[in-house]
């Protein structure tokens, strides 16, 4: 659903525009399937996209699903987790190893789907010919370290390095699901 209310936006709207709107009815969708029933519990989710245009990567995020940019073997996480843990490091109050360790880390402090409006994180990058996009869930981030997932990402068969990485994640522990999506600009 979100994939194709992006497309409809974009007829109409500016990148950035248009992934907020798809956004948006995504939580919206959620938010409605997911009411606590008689006191039940109120299901989320989290989210992270990328819209590409030859060079140019918008993007948007809710939660601590992450969007990584791989360049030249570095490995550098362009989204910031919506987490308690997350926003205690970038106040200054954790040292950033919490983010790995803290038991607190999974909790989510924004989410699509459990109010029902969400405000997500957006921003646009530029890529190069042989940089790597990543999204991924913490299903792959928490098990493993960033040098690890660099060091995968240096395989050319895209398909291969996904596969590649949900193994190496499933190996460590993968105690969460695990999703990889991954992109290169082309010549």
């Amino acid at each position: 659903m979100f994939a194709e209310r992006l497309e409809e936006a974009l007829t109409h709207m500016s990148p950035e525009a248009a992934l907020r709107s798809a956004c948006a009815d995504a939580n919206g969708s959620v938010y409605r399937e997911a009411m606590p029933q008689a006191g039940g519990q109120h299901s989320a989710t989290t989210l992270v996209a990328a819209l590409v245009s030859g060079h140019e990567v918008w993007w948007l995020n809710v939660g601590d699903s992450r969007l990584y940019l791989h360049s030249t073997g570095t490995l550098r996480q362009v989204s910031e987790d919506h987490s308690w843990v997350a926003e205690r490091v970038r106040e200054g109050a954790l040292p950033a190893m919490a983010l790995r360790t803290h038991p607190r880390r999974n909790i989510v402090s924004r989410t699509v789907g459990f109010e029902p409006a969400v405000e997500p994180d957006t921003g646009s990058l530029r890529v190069g010919i042989g940089d790597t996009l990543l999204l991924c869930s913490d299903g792959l981030f928490g098990p493993l370290t960033e040098q690890e997932i660099a060091d995968a990402l240096s395989g050319n068969d895209l398909a291969g390095v996904a596969a590649s990485l949900v193994d190496l994640a499933n190996h460590a522990g993968g105690p969460d699901n695990i999703t990889v999506v991954l992109g290169r600009p082309q010549p």
